[in-house]
Parts: structure tokens; sequence; C-alpha cells
């Protein structure tokens, strides 16, 4: 074997290693891409929870509303909030 039959096949060999540092590079930067999105979708979701439990939110007015209210009929309110709150995680988690 030649000196340039031997710098050939290193340079093919360091070819090689190139084109797995590429599919590898290329597998993270998909990675990234999809820990972004799910981080996106959990502040928006955390921008939901907050809206709900503000102080002009969606619960304190109910507990507002609940001191007025006949104890059956608080029973009905938190009911649905319970199923609301329910099918937001259930649609959350499926997508």
């Amino acid at each position: 074997m030649t000196d340039i039959d031997r710098v050939l096949d290193k340079l093919e060999e360091q070819n090689k290693r190139l084109d797995q540092i590429e599919k590898t590079v290329n597998l993270i930067a998909v990675q990234d891409e999809k820990i972004v999105n799910l981080q996106t979708q959990v502040n928006g979701l955390w921008k939901k929870i907050d809206l709900y439990f503000s102080g002009n939110g969606v619960i304190p007015t109910m507990q507002q509303h609940q001191a007025s209210c006949p104890r059956n009929q608080v029973k009905y309110i938190w009911g649905a909030v319970f199923v609301t709150a329910l099918s937001v995680i259930i649609k959350f988690l499926v997508g």
C-alpha cells in the first residue's frame, strides 16, 4: 500500500465519521425543536391555569358565588369545574 492509498483510506474513514456526526446533529436538532414545542405548550397551559386561579379568575369568582349559594348548588358548580378541568387536561394530553 502506498502513502497515497493510506491517506485516501484515512480520508474515507474521516468522511464516514463526519457522516455519522451529521446524522447525530440532525437528530439533536429535531429533538431540540420538539423540546421547544413542548415548552411552549406547557407555558400556554400554565397561562390558562393562572387565568383560572388569578384574582379575577373563574375559581375565585365561583368561590365568591359559593358563599351565597345553597349547599346543593355548590356541589353542582364544583362538579362542573371538575369536568371542565378534566376535559382541558385530556385535551392537552391527547392533543
